[in-house]
């Protein structure tokens, strides 16, 4: 039987974030009321200009989400490095982002049940692969979650930035590869000392993740641009 392969979303793209932790300026002075009468939105769609890698184009999937407007839309890594379609963070509070998600991609056979079989079964090597780079990688859960309208294959994790900062840091992967679809999305969210979050079990079940999650619209592949 064919495996199926995920790709995660990475920590070439999180490095990025962690510099962003520690280096402060343009510090949010939102208050916390202000962030639960709701921020102004700003609607993201993916485009294949955003598929900067082989593997982005290969599996290109259309989705779409609402973020909060003052987010920033981070660079991404450049040429065949790059793994995620889109890279999101908060502004900075005390010195410190306290939001970050990237969107990659992940892909399967079609054959909706081996594949849910086979991720499973790879789920926690892929979750422990994830933690390599960072400092006090703790995986808190392995199993099934829900990203908005889509059930996905979810981790959850503690974890400290290796910068001189050593941000605490709680994050959850969620891959989305709807039964029989052979293109899929990698999602990871992360929260820091600086958001409200105090826990992995927290990350997307309130404040701008949750919005996030709960507008995220994944539509079939697109078919590639004749040559």
């Amino acid at each position: 039987m064919k495996r199926m392969m995920i790709a995660t979303a990475l920590l070439v793209v999180l490095a990025g974030c962690e510099v962003k932790i520690g280096s402060g300026g343009n510090d949010s002075n939102a208050t916390e009321g202000e962030a639960k009468a709701g921020p102004a939105m700003t609607h993201f769609v993916n485009s294949r200009a955003n598929a900067r890698s082989e593997p982005l184009q290969q599996y290109y999937v259309d989705f779409s989400f609402d973020y909060p407007a003052e987010w920033q839309v981070a660079p991404q890594t450049a040429g065949d490095q790059a793994s995620n379609y889109v890279n999101l963070t908060a502004p900075t509070v005390r010195g410190r982002v306290p939001y970050a998600v990237n969107v990659g991609y992940s892909f399967g056979t079609g054959n909706a049940e081996s594949d849910r079989t086979e991720m499973a079964r790879a789920l926690p090597a892929i979750a422990r692969q994830f933690g390599q780079t960072w400092g006090d990688y703790r995986i808190t859960s392995i199993g099934e979650d829900r990203i908005g309208n889509y059930d996905s294959h979810n981790w959850r994790f503690s974890a400290r930035t290796t910068d001189a900062a050593a941000s605490q840091v709680y994050g959850r992967g969620d891959i989305i590869l709807p039964p029989g679809a052979t293109r899929g999305v990698l999602i990871l969210s992360l929260a820091t000392e600086a958001s409200e979050v105090r826990s992995p079990a927290d990350v997307g079940e309130s404040g701008p993740i949750e919005a996030i999650h709960d507008s995220f619209r994944l539509e079939a592949a697109a078919p590639a641009p004749d040559k």
